[in-house]
């Protein structure tokens, strides 16, 4: 079931995801809001220098692109582990519960022990026939070597 988005958060929840945030970093405050049980959608990242890099990437000017990343790695670093933090938390949201992990081993459990139950008695069923032949056969060669 997926979260509720932050921005349906109670104000003193996205207050305290705030003030993480004025203190430690963006990404501080999406951990906060994942904290208290709210999802940060990646589109919700701000990520205003790398739009400043991929400004300078369409100009193409390659001696700014490579001092900009110089000087404002960490910032580049920041967002990236924030979008990181919300696509991994997204695809980690997407996979099954331990709940409905053990609910699809049990039907495959129950399939197999169904498909070998069919079997074993599929052997008993020519088990049963191919005795009945035998002796049939049987029978039939002692009176055909007692005539």
């Amino acid at each position: 079931m997926p979260k509720p988005h932050y921005s349906d958060a109670p104000k003193k929840i996205r207050d305290l995801a705030e003030l993480a945030g004025m203190k430690a970093g963006q990404l501080a405050q999406i951990q906060e809001y994942f904290h208290h049980g709210y999802d940060v959608r990646p589109e919700d990242v701000k990520t205003p220098v790398t739009a400043q890099l991929d400004a300078l990437k369409s100009k193409g000017d390659l001696l700014a692109i490579a001092q900009f990343r110089q000087t404002m790695s960490i910032d580049l670093r920041n967002e990236q582990l924030c979008l990181n933090a919300t696509i991994g938390r997204r695809n980690w949201a997407a996979l099954p519960s331990n709940e409905e992990r053990a609910a699809a081993a049990k039907v495959e459990r129950d399939r197999l022990a169904k498909e070998q139950a069919i079997t074993e008695r599929t052997n008993a069923i020519l088990a049963g026939e191919q005795f009945k032949r035998e002796s049939m056969a049987r029978a039939r060669a002692a009176k055909e070597l007692e005539s």
